[in-house]
């Protein structure tokens, strides 16, 4: 899964198979349309022209359905920032429904 997000929440572009809400200024919440079927890895990063190299992007919270990315500016605090992120892991599974057994008189 992968995604590129505006500072505003927006997806620019994706995969397509998640939901961005912008929760707090600098903070996205990132939620999976199907969760993992263990905890994923994430990574993100700023992009765009004109950011200094202290203009900041953090993955917060992993889980199997959501992860929380922050971006900050030089001087620390959150700020609204453009930014990439990609997701691996396994995938969910589907629940299988068990073959029947002959029943034994």
């Amino acid at each position: 899964m992968w995604g590129d997000i505006d500072a505003n929440g927006d997806v620019h572009s994706g995969s397509g198979n998640f939901y961005v809400f912008k929760d707090d200024t600098g903070r996205y919440r990132i939620e999976f349309q199907h969760p993992f079927a263990a905890v994923p890895s994430v990574t993100a990063n700023i992009r765009g022209e004109g950011w200094r190299m202290l203009d900041n992007t953090h993955v917060n919270v992993i889980e199997t359905g959501h992860t929380v990315i922050t971006t900050g500016h030089d001087r620390g605090d959150w700020a609204d920032r453009p930014f990439s992120f990609q997701v691996i892991g396994r995938g969910a599974t589907r629940p299988t429904t068990p073959t029947p057994q002959p029943r034994v008189f």
